[in-house]
């Protein structure tokens, strides 16, 4: 999908009934999923980040598998900050990730990324 200044446009085909005759319209509904809050935790138990985004008034919870940083760019050692240094380092990319992540699955509470997802 392409991506328009952090907007992702999603396709419906909608069909109204009106008495007899049937009408089919397009509708665009735009998404824009920003990250305001640069807040995010390491689950050393899961071995995984927690992060945010937020859809107008809605909040998104994200995580993200260390095994998905650790395919883009490994950290010297394995420890907490090391995983947050690597994650901060990769920002621009795991948002665009969890951008693509949202807009297919907008009904879930918590979104996971793999290494599948990169």
């Amino acid at each position: 999908m392409p991506v328009l200044e952090g907007r992702y446009r999603q396709q419906d085909e909608v069909a109204h009934k009106k008495g007899s005759r049937t009408t089919a319209r397009s509708e665009i509904r735009a998404v824009t999923l920003t990250f305001p809050n640069a807040s995010r935790s390491y689950e050393t138990r899961n071995r995984r980040i927690l992060f945010w985004g937020h859809d107008r008034m809605r909040e998104v919870s994200f995580f993200i598998d260390v095994a998905a940083i650790a395919k883009m760019d490994p950290p010297a050692k394995a420890s907490e900050d090391d995983w947050l240094e690597a994650f901060d380092r990769l920002l621009d990319r795991i948002h665009d990730v969890a951008r693509r992540a949202y807009v297919s699955s907008r009904d879930q509470q918590v979104h996971l990324l793999t290494v599948q997802d990169f």
